[in-house]
Protein backbone atom coordinates (compact mmCIF):
# COMPACT_ATOMS: atom_id res chain seq x y z
CA UNK A 1 0.00 0.00 0.00
CA UNK A 2 3.09 2.64 0.64
CA UNK A 3 4.37 2.49 -2.73
CA UNK A 4 0.84 4.35 -3.75
CA UNK A 5 1.28 7.49 -4.81
CA UNK A 6 0.78 10.19 -1.61
CA UNK A 7 -1.66 12.21 -3.89
CA UNK A 8 -4.06 9.18 -4.20
CA UNK A 9 -6.43 7.39 -2.04
CA UNK A 10 -5.51 3.70 -1.15
CA UNK A 11 -8.75 2.94 0.46
CA UNK A 12 -11.98 2.99 -1.24
CA UNK A 13 -15.60 2.42 0.70
CA UNK A 14 -17.60 1.60 -2.52
CA UNK A 15 -20.84 0.54 -0.65
CA UNK A 16 -23.73 -0.32 0.18
CA UNK A 17 -25.81 2.81 -0.50
CA UNK A 18 -28.12 2.90 2.59
CA UNK A 19 -25.76 0.46 4.49
CA UNK A 20 -23.52 2.74 7.01
CA UNK A 21 -21.14 3.99 4.57
CA UNK A 22 -21.61 7.72 5.89
CA UNK A 23 -21.08 6.42 9.56
CA UNK A 24 -17.92 3.99 8.62
CA UNK A 25 -16.28 7.07 6.55
CA UNK A 26 -16.52 9.42 9.79
CA UNK A 27 -15.54 6.49 12.30
CA UNK A 28 -12.13 6.32 10.22
CA UNK A 29 -10.88 9.48 9.64
CA UNK A 30 -11.02 10.42 13.29
CA UNK A 31 -7.68 7.61 13.13
CA UNK A 32 -4.68 9.70 13.39
CA UNK A 33 -3.46 7.35 10.82
CA UNK A 34 -6.11 8.12 8.18
CA UNK A 35 -7.29 10.93 6.67
CA UNK A 36 -10.39 10.36 4.12
CA UNK A 37 -11.22 12.49 1.38
CA UNK A 38 -12.63 16.48 2.01
CA UNK A 39 -15.27 15.28 -0.13
CA UNK A 40 -16.93 12.07 0.95
CA UNK A 41 -17.91 10.94 -2.63
CA UNK A 42 -15.86 11.93 -5.22
CA UNK A 43 -17.55 9.85 -8.03
CA UNK A 44 -14.55 9.77 -9.67
CA UNK A 45 -14.74 6.27 -11.14
CA UNK A 46 -18.38 6.93 -12.36
CA UNK A 47 -18.37 7.88 -16.26
CA UNK A 48 -21.89 8.22 -17.12
CA UNK A 49 -25.01 7.02 -15.86
CA UNK A 50 -27.41 4.69 -17.57
CA UNK A 51 -31.05 5.63 -17.47
CA UNK A 52 -31.28 6.92 -13.57
CA UNK A 53 -31.71 10.80 -15.15
CA UNK A 54 -35.34 10.79 -13.69
CA UNK A 55 -33.74 9.44 -10.29
CA UNK A 56 -32.41 12.86 -10.50
CA UNK A 57 -28.89 11.48 -10.58
CA UNK A 58 -25.41 13.67 -11.40
CA UNK A 59 -23.13 12.43 -14.24
CA UNK A 60 -20.05 11.31 -12.71
CA UNK A 61 -16.44 12.67 -12.42
CA UNK A 62 -14.07 10.75 -14.34
CA UNK A 63 -13.71 13.37 -17.55
CA UNK A 64 -12.48 15.44 -14.75
CA UNK A 65 -8.98 13.71 -14.62
CA UNK A 66 -6.64 12.66 -12.28
CA UNK A 67 -5.71 15.95 -11.28
CA UNK A 68 -9.08 17.29 -10.25
CA UNK A 69 -9.05 13.76 -7.84
CA UNK A 70 -5.84 14.08 -6.27
CA UNK A 71 -6.78 17.96 -5.09
CA UNK A 72 -9.14 15.64 -2.40
CA UNK A 73 -6.49 13.91 -0.56
CA UNK A 74 -4.06 15.64 1.59
CA UNK A 75 -1.58 14.81 4.49
CA UNK A 76 1.19 11.98 4.88
CA UNK A 77 -1.00 9.66 6.45
CA UNK A 78 -0.38 6.16 6.59
CA UNK A 79 -4.16 5.26 5.01
CA UNK A 80 -5.75 8.05 2.74
CA UNK A 81 -9.31 7.28 1.72
CA UNK A 82 -13.11 7.72 0.18
CA UNK A 83 -16.40 6.65 -0.34
CA UNK A 84 -18.68 6.80 -3.24
CA UNK A 85 -21.89 4.25 -3.19
CA UNK A 86 -22.14 4.73 -6.54
CA UNK A 87 -19.23 2.75 -7.29
CA UNK A 88 -21.47 0.08 -6.60
CA UNK A 89 -24.47 0.42 -8.88
CA UNK A 90 -23.78 -2.48 -11.64
CA UNK A 91 -25.50 -2.66 -14.03
CA UNK A 92 -26.52 0.60 -14.22
CA UNK A 93 -22.82 2.37 -13.48
CA UNK A 94 -20.62 0.34 -15.48
CA UNK A 95 -17.05 -0.14 -15.60
CA UNK A 96 -16.19 1.40 -12.21
CA UNK A 97 -13.63 -1.37 -10.79
CA UNK A 98 -11.72 -1.12 -14.34
CA UNK A 99 -11.00 2.35 -14.22
CA UNK A 100 -9.88 1.73 -10.54
CA UNK A 101 -7.95 -0.90 -10.76
CA UNK A 102 -5.88 1.28 -13.89
CA UNK A 103 -5.14 3.86 -10.76
CA UNK A 104 -5.17 2.49 -7.90
CA UNK A 105 -4.54 -1.16 -8.19
CA UNK A 106 -2.84 -1.90 -4.44
CA UNK A 107 -6.22 0.40 -2.63
CA UNK A 108 -7.95 -1.93 0.11
CA UNK A 109 -11.85 -1.72 -0.22
CA UNK A 110 -14.33 -1.84 1.98
CA UNK A 111 -18.10 -2.45 1.32
CA UNK A 112 -20.71 -2.96 3.78
CA UNK A 113 -23.91 -4.78 3.61
CA UNK A 114 -27.38 -5.28 5.59
CA UNK A 115 -30.90 -7.15 4.75
CA UNK A 116 -31.42 -6.66 1.81
CA UNK A 117 -34.86 -6.25 1.80
CA UNK A 118 -33.96 -3.29 4.97
CA UNK A 119 -31.78 -1.76 2.72
CA UNK A 120 -34.46 -1.37 -0.25
CA UNK A 121 -36.73 0.24 1.77
CA UNK A 122 -34.48 2.66 3.13
CA UNK A 123 -33.20 3.56 -0.31
CA UNK A 124 -37.34 4.25 -1.21
CA UNK A 125 -37.39 6.43 1.81
CA UNK A 126 -34.46 8.45 0.60
CA UNK A 127 -36.16 8.29 -3.11
CA UNK A 128 -38.92 10.06 -1.73
CA UNK A 129 -37.00 11.98 0.78
CA UNK A 130 -35.17 13.79 -1.96
CA UNK A 131 -38.19 14.59 -4.21
CA UNK A 132 -37.07 12.34 -7.02
CA UNK A 133 -40.81 11.11 -7.26
CA UNK A 134 -44.34 10.26 -5.70
CA UNK A 135 -44.05 6.34 -7.26
CA UNK A 136 -45.36 3.45 -4.49
CA UNK A 137 -42.45 0.75 -3.62
CA UNK A 138 -44.38 -1.64 -5.31
CA UNK A 139 -44.62 0.50 -8.88
CA UNK A 140 -40.96 1.92 -7.96
CA UNK A 141 -39.71 -2.08 -7.34
CA UNK A 142 -41.75 -3.00 -10.51
CA UNK A 143 -39.92 -6.40 -12.90
CA UNK A 144 -37.74 -7.52 -9.46
CA UNK A 145 -35.66 -8.95 -11.76
CA UNK A 146 -33.73 -6.10 -13.51
CA UNK A 147 -34.49 -3.70 -11.59
CA UNK A 148 -32.23 -0.62 -10.01
CA UNK A 149 -33.22 -0.82 -5.94
CA UNK A 150 -32.96 -4.34 -6.16
CA UNK A 151 -30.07 -4.79 -7.77
CA UNK A 152 -28.30 -2.40 -5.51
CA UNK A 153 -29.26 -5.23 -2.93
CA UNK A 154 -27.31 -8.19 -4.95
CA UNK A 155 -24.34 -7.38 -2.87
CA UNK A 156 -22.85 -10.86 -4.35
CA UNK A 157 -23.33 -9.22 -7.62
CA UNK A 158 -21.30 -6.05 -7.09
CA UNK A 159 -18.61 -7.77 -4.90
CA UNK A 160 -18.06 -10.27 -7.77
CA UNK A 161 -17.37 -7.14 -10.43
CA UNK A 162 -14.51 -5.80 -8.15
CA UNK A 163 -13.41 -9.57 -7.81
CA UNK A 164 -12.73 -9.54 -11.73
CA UNK A 165 -9.58 -6.86 -11.24
CA UNK A 166 -8.92 -6.91 -6.63
CA UNK A 167 -7.81 -10.08 -5.46
CA UNK A 168 -9.90 -11.06 -2.44
CA UNK A 169 -7.32 -10.31 0.41
CA UNK A 170 -7.56 -6.61 -0.10
CA UNK A 171 -11.59 -6.97 0.13
CA UNK A 172 -13.09 -6.42 3.34
CA UNK A 173 -16.82 -7.09 3.68
CA UNK A 174 -18.66 -6.02 6.86
CA UNK A 175 -22.08 -5.80 8.05
CA UNK A 176 -23.91 -3.10 9.05
CA UNK A 177 -25.76 -4.87 11.83
CA UNK A 178 -22.19 -5.58 13.17
CA UNK A 179 -21.24 -1.32 12.92
CA UNK A 180 -24.12 -0.97 14.44
CA UNK A 181 -24.47 -3.64 17.34
CA UNK A 182 -20.99 -4.13 17.88
CA UNK A 183 -19.17 -1.18 16.93
CA UNK A 184 -15.67 -1.23 19.05
CA UNK A 185 -14.93 -5.23 17.38
CA UNK A 186 -16.52 -4.51 13.58
CA UNK A 187 -13.67 -1.01 13.89
CA UNK A 188 -10.89 -2.73 15.29
CA UNK A 189 -11.45 -5.71 12.70
CA UNK A 190 -11.40 -2.81 9.99
CA UNK A 191 -8.36 -0.72 11.28
CA UNK A 192 -6.34 -4.36 11.26
CA UNK A 193 -7.40 -4.14 7.71
CA UNK A 194 -6.03 -1.44 7.31
CA UNK A 195 -2.97 -2.26 9.29
CA UNK A 196 -3.24 0.95 11.32
CA UNK A 197 -3.23 0.97 15.59
CA UNK A 198 -6.40 -1.04 15.89
CA UNK A 199 -6.72 -0.47 19.49
CA UNK A 200 -6.91 2.91 18.50
CA UNK A 201 -11.07 4.61 20.27
CA UNK A 202 -12.84 7.54 20.27
CA UNK A 203 -15.46 9.29 21.87
CA UNK A 204 -17.45 10.00 18.44
CA UNK A 205 -17.55 6.49 17.84
CA UNK A 206 -20.55 6.20 19.50
CA UNK A 207 -22.35 8.93 17.05
CA UNK A 208 -24.87 7.90 14.98
CA UNK A 209 -24.59 9.49 11.52
CA UNK A 210 -27.46 9.99 8.49
CA UNK A 211 -30.22 9.09 11.34
CA UNK A 212 -32.85 7.12 9.73
CA UNK A 213 -35.85 9.17 9.71
CA UNK A 214 -36.04 11.33 6.62
CA UNK A 215 -38.08 14.45 5.46
CA UNK A 216 -39.65 15.89 2.29
CA UNK A 217 -39.36 18.98 1.67
CA UNK A 218 -42.70 21.05 1.25
CA UNK A 219 -42.23 23.88 -1.50
CA UNK A 220 -41.51 26.40 1.63
CA UNK A 221 -38.74 24.12 2.39
CA UNK A 222 -37.42 23.70 -0.87
CA UNK A 223 -37.84 27.75 -1.21
CA UNK A 224 -35.50 27.82 2.30
CA UNK A 225 -32.96 25.36 0.99
CA UNK A 226 -32.14 26.62 -2.27
CA UNK A 227 -31.97 30.42 -1.05
CA UNK A 228 -30.87 30.60 2.42
CA UNK A 229 -26.54 30.76 1.13
CA UNK A 230 -27.19 33.81 -0.84
CA UNK A 231 -30.13 35.46 1.99
CA UNK A 232 -28.33 35.03 5.43
CA UNK A 233 -30.97 36.64 6.71
CA UNK A 234 -33.28 33.91 6.38
CA UNK A 235 -31.46 32.05 8.69
CA UNK A 236 -33.43 32.82 12.53
CA UNK A 237 -36.61 32.79 10.08
CA UNK A 238 -35.74 28.93 9.69
CA UNK A 239 -34.98 28.07 12.74
CA UNK A 240 -37.43 29.83 14.61
CA UNK A 241 -39.78 28.00 11.55
CA UNK A 242 -38.37 24.57 12.65
CA UNK A 243 -39.03 25.22 16.66
CA UNK A 244 -42.85 26.13 16.27
CA UNK A 245 -44.41 24.84 12.96
CA UNK A 246 -41.82 22.44 11.53
CA UNK A 247 -44.34 20.75 9.17
CA UNK A 248 -44.48 23.85 7.08
CA UNK A 249 -40.77 23.52 5.64
CA UNK A 250 -41.06 19.35 5.55
CA UNK A 251 -42.90 16.42 6.90
CA UNK A 252 -41.62 13.00 7.92
CA UNK A 253 -41.21 9.77 5.25
CA UNK A 254 -42.42 6.86 7.07
CA UNK A 255 -40.39 3.94 5.76
CA UNK A 256 -43.03 1.71 3.96
CA UNK A 257 -45.11 -1.60 5.08
CA UNK A 258 -44.33 -4.37 2.56
CA UNK A 259 -46.91 -7.26 1.70
CA UNK A 260 -46.40 -10.53 2.18
CA UNK A 261 -46.50 -10.88 -1.79
CA UNK A 262 -44.31 -8.56 -2.34
CA UNK A 263 -41.36 -9.46 0.47
CA UNK A 264 -41.66 -12.96 -1.19
CA UNK A 265 -41.08 -11.78 -4.79
CA UNK A 266 -38.05 -9.61 -3.41
CA UNK A 267 -36.84 -12.91 -1.69
CA UNK A 268 -37.01 -15.07 -5.03
CA UNK A 269 -35.08 -12.43 -6.84
CA UNK A 270 -32.14 -11.94 -4.15
CA UNK A 271 -32.27 -15.75 -3.20
CA UNK A 272 -29.33 -16.68 -5.50
CA UNK A 273 -27.14 -13.70 -4.97
CA UNK A 274 -27.70 -14.45 -1.17
CA UNK A 275 -26.38 -17.69 -1.16
CA UNK A 276 -22.95 -16.89 -2.80
CA UNK A 277 -22.30 -14.50 -0.74
CA UNK A 278 -23.35 -16.82 2.30
CA UNK A 279 -20.47 -18.94 0.19
CA UNK A 280 -18.11 -16.69 -0.52
CA UNK A 281 -17.87 -14.95 3.31
CA UNK A 282 -18.66 -18.67 5.00
CA UNK A 283 -21.74 -16.63 6.41
CA UNK A 284 -25.02 -17.93 8.13
CA UNK A 285 -27.22 -15.65 5.81
CA UNK A 286 -30.23 -17.63 6.78
CA UNK A 287 -32.74 -14.57 8.59
CA UNK A 288 -32.41 -12.82 5.72
CA UNK A 289 -34.62 -14.94 3.47
CA UNK A 290 -36.49 -17.22 5.89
Amino acid sequence: MNDIPMNLPNLIIPGAMKCGTTSLYNYINLHPEVRMSDLKEPDFFVDTWENLWDLGMPQGQWNRGLDWYCSHFTGTVHIRGEATVNYSKFPHIKGVPQRMYSIIPKARLIYIVRNPIERILSHYVHYIAEGWGRKSLEKLLGDCNNNYYVNCSRYFMQIEQFLEYYPRRQLLVIKFEELVMNRTETLRAVFNFLEVDETFSHPDFYRVHHPTRKVRLTPLGEYLEENIDENPELSPIVRHIKQTKPHLIGTPVEKPVVSPELRQKLLDALYDDIKNLESLMEWDLSGWYT
